[in-house]
């Protein structure tokens, strides 16, 4: 689960073997976040923030999660997302500027090609 603020935080949380809720990250910006979307496998996160950046977040083979990479545009970042196949980040900026990113895996972490 996924919660993001205008304070610049997203949340993540997963779910015990309990069954409740416990955060196991909080990823932070600037400035406000406008969206942050997990990728197909559920193992990485992407974020939309204010301040102009995008975040891919990816869990590591033990539950740990680590920034893999960024994203920056010259103005807002209002929507992130992923491909269906988890290949590719389609980020939107306030003036419309897109940009679709390749994401390459490179020693379990992502390399960003715009």
């Amino acid at each position: 689960m996924l919660i993001a603020s205008q304070d610049g935080s997203v949340k993540i949380y997963g779910q015990t073997s309990k069954g409740s809720w416990e955060k196991k990250v909080t990823i932070y910006h600037k400035c406000g976040i406008q969206s942050a979307t997990f990728s197909p496998d559920d193992r990485h996160v992407v974020t939309a923030s204010l301040d102009g950046t995008s975040k891919i977040i990816g869990q590591r083979t033990d539950g740990s999660w680590l920034e893999k990479g960024s994203i920056s545009h010259d103005d807002a970042v209002f929507s992130a997302t992923f491909s269906a196949d988890g290949s590719h980040v389609v980020t939107a900026s306030k003036y419309g500027t897109v940009k679709i990113t390749e994401l390459q895996s490179s020693d379990s972490l992502f390399a960003v090609t715009e």
